[in-house]
This record gives structure tokens, C-alpha cells and sequence, in this order.
């Protein structure tokens, strides 16, 4: 376990480097994503002045509001448009540099790695490996978005009712929890998934490599069923995945 958990935290330090390599567009990317959060947080205060409004029956309140959320709208187009292009930029410079870096160690490796090594395992590290990287951006501007879209609906609350806000902060600490928990569950899941698919590419190299041998003993409905019960085990690897996956967003909203 103190190996895994060794190994893990060195393989953070190299991905890590990568990551610092890119801050520039990081950094653009997280002012932009700031700037999307803010807006969010902004709605919330309009959301009481159109209620005042609808209430007080003021019709020139209304239409200045709405030509405000226009203009709102506006601004916020072009700080998702920064911060997906700036962090997508960034993921997928270092998922190029990743590959070029993985394929030339390869080369310089001795003949026995590759003899212990399944090929299909080592595409499946260059491919879908640096794929979980290239991916990321997403996620990256979920973990940035979240907490500020959180403090700022916090402060809102505090504002409006402070009873309301102490019971949410209350609740955080389970939320952290719950996150926290479905978090690692899913990097154990997404591993094996790696695995399956890496058992897949390597049944595919193997039968293209010996395709002759596979046709002179009429062999091909055999691989072509050893190949979908691999596919199987992968797909049902991902919907494992999926289904933790599924359940963070409604499990975070119930509480």
C-alpha cells in the first residue's frame, strides 16, 4: 500500500511539472473562470430584484434588469469562451508534450521491457493514459468554479438570511466528505478501466501480427469473440466509472 501510495505521489510530481510548464494559459484560464463563477453569483442577486420588481409591479425596473442580464450575458460569453480555450490549450499542450516524452523513452528502453510488456498496454498508456490529461480541462475548471460559486452563494445567503447560511456551512464538511469519498473510488475505477482496454489493444496486436496464423487455422470467430469479451469487461469497467460518476452531482444537491 506505502508502494502505491509512493508511486502515485512521484507520478504527481512529474505531471506536475508539465502542469507549471502551461501556468500562463492556467493562469488566463482561472481569471476567466473567476470572471464566469462571479456572473453566476451576480444572477443570484438579480434573482431578488426581478421578485421586487414583480412584486412592486414596476415595469421600467423590469426592462432595466433585463438589459442588464443582456449585457451580463455578453460579458459571460466571452469569459467561457477564455476559460475553455485557454484550459483546453493548456491540456492539450501537455498531453502533445506527454506523448512525444513517453514515445521517446520508449525508444531508449532495452529489449527485456518489451518482452515483459504487452505492446497493447503500452499503446494504451501513450493513447488513452495521456487521454485522462488531455481531458482534464474540464474538471480543472469545475474545481475552480465550484468553490467560488459556493463562497459567493454563501455570502449571498448570509446577506438574506444568516440562519439559512450557518446551516449550509454547517453541511459543508459532509459535502467535502461525500466528494472526497466518490473521488477515490473513481481513480481505482479508472485504473482497471485502463487495464481492460489495455487487454483489448494488445489482443488487437496480437491477432494483426499473426493474422496469417490466425487464417490458416480458421481462428477468426475465436478472436472475434475474445475481442468482445475484452470490450465487455472494459465497457462494464466504464460503467462503473460512470455510474460513481453519476451519482457526485445528485448525491452534492441533496445535501
Amino acid at each position: 500500500m506505502g508502494s502505491k501510495n509512493e508511486r502515485g505521489s512521484r507520478d504527481g510530481r512529474r505531471l506536475y511539472r508539465y502542469f507549471t510548464s502551461e501556468w500562463q494559459l492556467f493562469l488566463l484560464g482561472m481569471l476567466c473562470t473567476a470572471g464566469v463563477s462571479s456572473i453566476e453569483v451576480l444572477f443570484v442577486w438579480l434573482i431578488s430584484d426581478v421578485v421586487s420588481a414583480t412584486v412592486e409591479k414596476n415595469p421600467l425596473m423590469l426592462n432595466r434588469i433585463a438589459l442588464i442580464i443582456v449585457g451580463i450575458h455578453l460579458v459571460k460569453w466571452v469569459f467561457s469562451y477564455g476559460q475553455t480555450y485557454f484550459i483546453s490549450s493548456a491540456t492539450e499542450r501537455i498531453a502533445v508534450h506527454l506523448r512525444n516524452h513517453l514515445y521517446a523513452h520508449l525508444q531508449r528502453l532495452p529489449i527485456g521491457f518489451f518482452e515483459k510488456n504487452r505492446v497493447g498496454q503500452l499503446m494504451s498508456r501513450i493513447t488513452n493514459d495521456v487521454n485522462l490529461v488531455q481531458n482534464s480541462s474540464v474538471k480543472i475548471m469545475s474545481a475552480v468554479s465550484a468553490p467560488l460559486v459556493i463562497l459567493g452563494c454563501l455570502y449571498t445567503i448570509f446577506r438574506w438570511n444568516p440562519r439559512l447560511a450557518t446551516v449550509s456551512v454547517i453541511l459543508l464538511p459532509l459535502m467535502s466528505y461525500t466528494v472526497t469519498r466518490i473521488g477515490r473510488g473513481m481513480r481505482g475505477m479508472t485504473e482497471t478501466l485502463q487495464t481492460r482496454l489495455g487487454d483489448a489493444l494488445s489482443s488487437v496486436q496480437e491477432t494483426l501480427c499473426g493474422v496469417s496464423v490466425v487464417k490458416s487455422f480458421g481462428m477468426e470467430d475465436y478472436e472475434s469473440k475474445r475481442f468482445a469479451q475484452k470490450m465487455h469487461h472494459a465497457y462494464n469497467a466504464a460503467m462503473r466509472t460512470v455510474r460513481r460518476s453519476a451519482a457526485m452531482s445528485p448525491t452534492i444537491e441533496i445535501i
